[in-house]
C-alpha cells in the first residue's frame, strides 16, 4: 500500500541547503532592514521638507487674507492714539 521512499541525507546535501538557508535567511533580513529605513529614517527625512513648504503656502494665504484685518486694526489703533483738539474753555496764557 504505502512505498517506503528511503532518504539519503548526506553531508553534501546538509551543506548545500544550509547555504540556501543561509543566503534566504539574509533576503529576509536585508528585506526587513530596507522597510525599517523606508518607515522610521527616510520619513523622519522627508517630513519636514513637506511641512515647511505647506507652512510657507499657508502662511501667504494667511497674509493675502488677514492684511485687510490688520490694516482695520491699525487704523482704529491711530485714531485712539492721535493728538485731539482741545473743545474746552479758552487758555488763560494765551
Amino acid at each position: 500500500m504505502f512505498k517506503k521512499i528511503k532518504i539519503k541525507i548526506t553531508v553534501k546535501k546538509i551543506v548545500s541547503w544550509s547555504y540556501f538557508a543561509i543566503i534566504l535567511a539574509c533576503l529576509f533580513l536585508f528585506y526587513n532592514i530596507c522597510q525599517f529605513f523606508n518607515k522610521n529614517i527616510y520619513q523622519t527625512v522627508i517630513q519636514p521638507e513637506d511641512v515647511s513648504a505647506s507652512e510657507i503656502t499657508t502662511a501667504n494665504e494667511t497674509i493675502k487674507i488677514n492684511i485687510n484685518k490688520f490694516n482695520d486694526i491699525v487704523e482704529e489703533i491711530n485714531k485712539k492714539t492721535a493728538p485731539r483738539e482741545a473743545n474746552g474753555p479758552d487758555n488763560p496764557f494765551d
